[in-house]
């Protein structure tokens, strides 16, 4: 999609989330098909999404996320996506990523 993309495959992201966070590396993972070129988003088990960066100007955003969302969500009208860990980087992936409920 973008020519210095990183690209995000699912056994990267399966070795991510048993390293880092090991409660969750039991549960199915599943590639998402998404209509936004920024970030890779994978189904993990049930109730949650991993999302990972592809692209360099879309990691200032992780923090920003995992800063505001909890901020701002009881002021919203909507459920919003709530930060459940903030992933770092590792095994070649070079950014933070975050998984949400």
């Amino acid at each position: 999609m973008h020519e210095d993309e990183f690209e995000v495959k699912p056994d990267l992201v399966s070795r991510l989330i048993a390293d880092q966070f090991p409660q969750w590396g039991h549960l199915p993972l599943r590639q998402l098909a998404s209509a936004g070129t920024d970030n890779a988003l994978y189904r993990l088990g049930n109730e949650m999404v991993v999302r990972l960066p592809r692209i360099g100007w879309a990691i200032s955003a992780v923090k920003e996320e995992q800063h505001w969302l909890p901020i701002l969500a009881p002021s919203l009208p909507t459920p919003i996506p709530v930060p459940l860990g903030l992933g770092k980087p590792g095994y070649g992936y070079p950014w933070h990523w975050s998984v949400y409920e």
